[in-house]
């Protein structure tokens, strides 16, 4: 986050916003896989910050019904500025800034977080969890 602001990815190929991040690889941690993805989409090292929350998400793609588990943690890293739009080294994947409390007006996913990631941003306690699947 920067000034209000949180940095969403976005595949090319497809309508929604998601958070930036990526898959866990077999016994890597979470932060370490964070800062990985970071590194690899964006070309920057970050500093993974305070753990906010967790959601787990289901949803139907057009052959099967597909799962995940979101961990979201703050990131911090100077070179990281919502004035300018960070470019991505991955081709499908693009990236924009978005106002924290225009989250409920766009195709973001997983749609829960868009009206509980501006309060998990804010309170100081860790540990939010919400859920699409009951």
């Amino acid at each position: 986050m920067h000034n209000d602001l949180v940095l969403l990815a976005q595949n090319r190929k497809k309508h929604h916003l998601f958070l930036p991040g990526g898959h866990i690889e077999f016994a890597e941690s979470a932060r370490t896989a964070l800062a990985r993805e970071m590194k690899e989409e964006l070309g920057i090292i970050i500093s993974v910050g305070q753990f906010l929350g967790a959601v787990e998400h289901r949803w139907r793609g057009r052959k099967r019904t597909h799962a995940e588990i979101n961990l979201l943690f703050q990131m911090r890293c100077p070179l990281l500025d919502s004035s300018r739009i960070p470019t991505s080294r991955e081709e499908k994947i693009g990236f924009a800034w978005h106002a924290l409390s225009d989250l409920s007006s766009i195709n973001f996913q997983p749609d829960i977080l868009r009206t509980i990631l501006p309060d998990w941003v804010k309170y100081t306690r860790p540990g939010g969890w919400a859920s699409t699947i009951e």
